[in-house]
């Protein structure tokens, strides 16, 4: 479920009702995941792995929202942490690193997740100005300071 659909679910339901269990829950376990707290949500779940295992699709959910918000912050992710966030045995994390086209390599001993290259994604514009001087010194006016009391005087003394 996306940020803004988990939001509206929450104002749907009465205040006082959002603090009982199992509402209270999946209000913390949805703000770990905004907040990036990927490890502390996959221990959270593990505490209680049969409300969760229920509902059809949820681990795959959850980790595709992961996933895009690794694409979005990293070029590249050691192998670890990936696989802490993913919470994914190193046999899974592969079989994901291909269906995401990700790529592994070593660096100085490190085993590193190349996710993307945000370099290769930029696109270049063009910006052209359509403001020229003249229609800027029309508007100087505009810009000198109020002689009204339209602004609060104050009587200070020194």
């Amino acid at each position: 479920m996306s940020h803004s659909d988990f939001t509206l679910c929450k104002y749907l339901i009465h205040l006082e009702h959002l603090s009982e269990e199992p509402l209270s829950q999946v209000v913390e376990l949805g703000f770990l995941l905004e907040t990036c707290r990927f490890s502390e949500f996959w221990t959270k779940i593990k505490e209680n792995p049969k409300v969760f295992s229920a509902i059809p699709g949820f681990r795959e959910s959850v980790c595709r929202f992961i996933v895009q918000i690794i694409s979005q912050t990293y070029q590249r992710i050691s192998k670890p942490l990936l696989m802490s966030f993913l919470d994914m045995s190193e046999n899974d994390l592969k079989q994901f690193i291909k269906q995401f086209e990700w790529s592994e390599i070593t660096d100085h001993h490190n085993q590193l997740i190349l996710i993307n290259n945000h370099e290769e994604n930029i696109k270049s514009i063009q910006i052209r100005e359509r403001v020229n001087f003249d229609s800027i010194t029309s508007m100087s006016g505009a810009f000198r300071p109020s002689k009204s009391d339209f602004f609060i005087k104050t009587n200070i003394q020194s």
